[in-house]
């Protein structure tokens, strides 16, 4: 039998795949369309899938549909913005949760990676601890805290060429002290 204008919505009643060939062929641009208005134009993988829906519930649905009420595009049309409006309420959802599996962590280091870091962090300290203040206290402020040079030698009432002494003489004091620490070699 013939699918046609006249026939089809008979034939999809009567569950005719033929029929349904029909609708998609005719009304798939337009419930996309329907189904990208709510969805949005960037979202097409989803947008396809809601359309995928939709058919099925054209399909198994289609003795609702009331000819004297309303014209089938109307009808389809209303199904397609419902079904668009269902599906994004479950995309909304389901972006707040994530599978474990696709987080990526930001800092990707080892935990013995973690474990030396802090182990020779732990042991920089010890080892700027035996400076003697002011060296002590500008090492710190520098390397630890991040102040400026400037920061620092308003803070303690230095100059300028006596912090930068103190800063180069601290350096070489703490390379010999890892260089012994570390078998005689130290990376610069």
């Amino acid at each position: 039998m013939k699918i046609t204008s006249e026939n089809f919505i008979h034939q999809l009643i009567k569950k005719n795949p033929s029929a349904l060939d029909y609708v998609i062929d005719n009304y798939s641009n337009l419930m996309f369309k329907v189904i990208t208005s709510v969805l949005g134009t960037d979202h097409r993988e989803d947008c396809m899938e809601c359309l995928n829906d939709v058919i099925l519930k054209v399909w198994n649905n289609i003795s609702s549909y009331k000819s004297e009420e309303s014209k089938f595009t109307s009808w389809l049309i209303a199904v397609s913005k419902y079904n668009a409006i269902d599906y994004k309420r479950k995309l909304i959802k389901t972006k707040d949760q994530c599978d474990i599996d696709d987080i990526t962590l930001i800092n990707e280091k080892s935990t013995e990676d973690i474990i030396l870091d802090n182990e020779n962090r732990n042991e920089l300290l010890n080892i700027i601890n035996t400076l003697e203040y002011p060296d002590r206290e500008i090492f710190i402020r520098r390397y630890l805290i991040g102040d400026s040079i400037n920061t620092i030698c308003s803070s303690l009432n230095l100059t300028r060429s006596s912090v930068d002494n103190r800063i180069f003489r601290g350096k070489k004091k703490l390379k010999e002290q890892l260089t012994s620490g570390y078998g005689g070699f130290v990376n610069e």
